[in-house]
C-alpha cells in the first residue's frame, strides 16, 4: 500500500509529468527532465511562501550582547546575521528583559522602515516599544526605537520560507493534503514548458485543491481584531457596545 508521507520529490515529479505525458507508466524519468521539474517544484513552493498557502512559522529569539540599534535576519555572502534564518514576513516582535522563557515580554509595535527615518531621536537605549522593518534582501533589518539594551532578547514571529527539496530522493516532507496542489500546480506549469494543452479540468482541480489549503491557513492565523471605540475613562462605550 503507497503512503503519502513514505513517498519521495521524485513520485510527486513522476506524477506530475505523467499528466503532462512526457512519461507512461513503468518509464523511468531521465535525469536532465526530473531536475528540470525539481526547479518548477521549489519554485511553486518559494511562491507559495509568500501567502496564504504557507503553513510554516517563523519564530526565531535573539539576545543582545550588547546595546544595539537594530538587528538583521537572514544569510548573505559576507555570512549570516544576528539570525541566520530570513522570514518571509513577520507579523509579530517582542523584546524580553532577559532570556526568552524567563524574562517579562513586551509587545513591540510594527511600523514601516521610511517612518524610523523620520525619528528625530533615534541613538538611545532602553525598552522599546516600536520596530521599523526593512525588507530588503537578503538581509531583513529591523530597527528598534528605543534601541535593545544589553542582555534584552527579541522574540521575531511571523511565516517562514517553506523548505526547498534538493534532491528527487527526499522524502516527501509536506503534510499529505499538500500533495494534490503541488501535483497539478506543477503538472500545469510543466505542461506550460513542455508545450501541452491540457483539459481545463486540471485547472478546476488544481483550484480546487488549493482553495481548501488557503481558507483553513487563512482562518488559523486570524486574530482578534482591537477595538480602536473602547474608552478608557468610562465602564461603556456606546459606539462600540462596550
Amino acid at each position: 500500500m503507497l503512503v503519502i508521507g513514505t513517498e519521495t520529490a521524485y513520485d510527486l515529479l513522476y506524477s506530475a509529468l505523467r499528466r503532462v505525458g512526457v512519461v507512461a507508466l513503468g518509464d523511468t524519468v531521465d535525469s536532465a527532465v526530473a531536475m528540470e521539474a525539481l526547479l518548477e517544484l521549489n519554485t511553486i513552493r518559494a511562491e507559495w511562501s509568500l501567502n496564504n498557502k504557507n503553513y510554516n512559522i517563523y519564530d526565531q529569539t535573539f539576545t543582545a550582547i550588547a546595546p544595539m540599534m537594530n538587528v538583521t535576519l537572514g544569510t548573505s555572502v559576507g555570512g549570516p546575521g544576528n539570525i541566520s534564518q530570513r522570514p518571509t514576513n513577520v507579523d509579530q516582535i517582542t523584546v524580553i528583559s532577559g532570556t526568552p522563557g524567563l524574562g517579562i515580554n513586551y509587545p513591540v509595535q510594527i511600523l514601516p522602515y521610511e517612518a524610523y527615518q523620520r525619528e528625530a531621536i533615534q541613538n538611545i537605549v532602553s525598552i522599546p516599544d516600536k520596530a521599523y522593518i526593512n525588507t530588503s534582501f537578503p538581509l531583513m533589518t529591523i530597527y528598534f526605537l528605543p534601541g535593545l539594551a544589553q542582555g534584552w532578547s527579541v522574540r521575531v514571529m511571523g511565516s517562514a520560507y517553506m523548505t526547498e527539496y534538493e534532491t528527487v530522493s527526499d522524502q516527501f516532507m509536506d503534510p499529505p493534503e499538500y500533495w494534490s496542489p503541488l501535483d497539478l500546480v506543477l503538472t500545469l506549469r510543466l505542461a506550460v514548458k513542455w508545450g501541452v494543452d491540457l483539459p481545463q479540468g486540471v485547472v478546476i482541480q488544481a483550484n480546487s485543491a488549493l482553495k481548501h489549503i488557503q481558507a483553513a491557513n487563512f482562518v488559523s492565523t486570524m486574530e482578534q481584531m482591537e477595538n480602536g471605540l473602547i474608552s478608557g475613562h468610562s465602564g461603556f462605550n456606546f459606539f462600540a457596545g462596550m
